[in-house]
């Protein structure tokens, strides 16, 4: 029989409106627990592709028949996680009332970007963004994990990180990756970027998430340009990024993927929340951020791709710096916490 503080339970949802970002980086962690010989659960609603993944990866799940603010999701959500467990809670929606309920008799972590809340409850707070020393929390759990040391990043990125070699080829491929659900299609509009660009003929790989609903358009471009390849949900996606030499992607968790493998990257913020995401990397010289993907069109695209593909001298600065930013560890650290919390 295993004891309620030695299993990890997490809070997390994915769909295509809050994106797949949340889901994957509690993902990191229950590997981590479960790599550490602890069980790990988590409670939501998922598409089949992500229930099987959590399957594979020898993760319970216990699906809720609605989220929150719907009354049942906190119902379903006490019911689960037993008292003097730890669970972790990631998502903008869950607010205060959520995090305090689920509190009263459990550790809580709570994993948060932007502090768009005016109190955050819980035990620990977590966040791991470049940016995340400039955020103000007015009211938060007094142990806080702030700053992209704390990083948390799959199996598959950390065991790549350790064997990291030096790069030096010409540029020749191209990674796109704009998040699991992509509700907006940017992705479209970067492909017609590329097409317009100096980058038009090298090898594109685009990455097709999970939850994105636009794969029959993604496929119709795709199919009229021999050069870009689409990838379904790629088993080992470090193996993907890490055959690129340059990655276009959205400024969420997976600017962290992309620097921990040293790539360079040009990167687009999605969401508001994304905004200052790329603005930190930008100037920490770890990325080129090409800014609101609502502002940008195919025009602007292959402006910003031409300046990226043409000055390998930056491109190799920007590796450099990428890989100073965070060494993958920060799930140990987090685990460390979480740990510390239950014993």
């Amino acid at each position: 029989m295993v004891a309620p503080s030695e299993r990890l339970y997490i809070r997390v949802d994915a769909s295509p409106h809050t994106g797949l970002g949340h889901f994957t980086r509690c993902l990191a962690l229950a590997q981590h627990w479960r790599d550490i010989g602890r069980p790990a659960t988590f409670l939501g609603r998922y598409a089949e592709e992500l229930e099987e993944r959590l399957a594979r990866e020898g993760i319970s799940h216990t699906p809720l028949p609605a989220s929150h603010p719907d009354k049942r999701d906190l119902r379903t959500t006490l019911d689960a996680v037993p008292s003097g467990a730890f669970v972790v809670v990631d998502g903008y929606h869950f607010d205060y009332a959520y995090q305090a309920a689920l509190a009263v008799e459990r550790r809580v972590l709570v994993i948060d970007d932007i502090g768009h809340l005016p109190a955050y409850g819980g035990h620990v707070l977590l966040n791991a963004n470049l940016a995340a020393r400039e955020v103000v929390y007015a009211q938060a759990p007094r142990e806080r994990l702030i700053g992209p040391e704390y990083a948390l990043l799959r199996r598959e990125f950390r065991v790549r990180r350790a064997k990291l070699a030096p790069r030096g080829r010409p540029m020749r491929r191209i990674a796109v990756t704009l998040g699991g659900a992509d509700a907006a299609n940017d992705t479209l509009k970067v492909l017609a970027g590329l097409a317009q660009s100096d980058a038009n003929g090298m090898d594109v790989r685009v990455v097709v998430g999970p939850l994105n609903p636009h794969s029959r358009a993604l496929e119709a471009f795709a199919d009229a340009h021999a050069w870009i390849t689409l990838v379904e949900s790629p088993a080992d996606m470090a193996a993907e990024l890490a055959a690129a030499d340059l990655v276009v992607a959205s400024a969420g968790s997976v600017f962290f993927e992309i620097a921990v493998l040293g790539l360079p990257s040009v990167l687009v913020a999605a969401a508001d929340n994304q905004l200052p995401v790329g603005a930190a990397a930008a100037r920490a010289g770890a990325a080129v951020f090409a800014g609101d993907a609502r502002q940008l069109d195919a025009r602007a695209y292959a402006a910003i791709l031409n300046r990226a593909v043409g000055n390998a001298g930056e491109i190799e600065r920007i590796r450099a710096n990428a890989v100073k930013l965070i060494d993958g560890d920060g799930v140990v650290r987090v685990g460390e916490a979480v740990l510390k919390g239950v014993n």
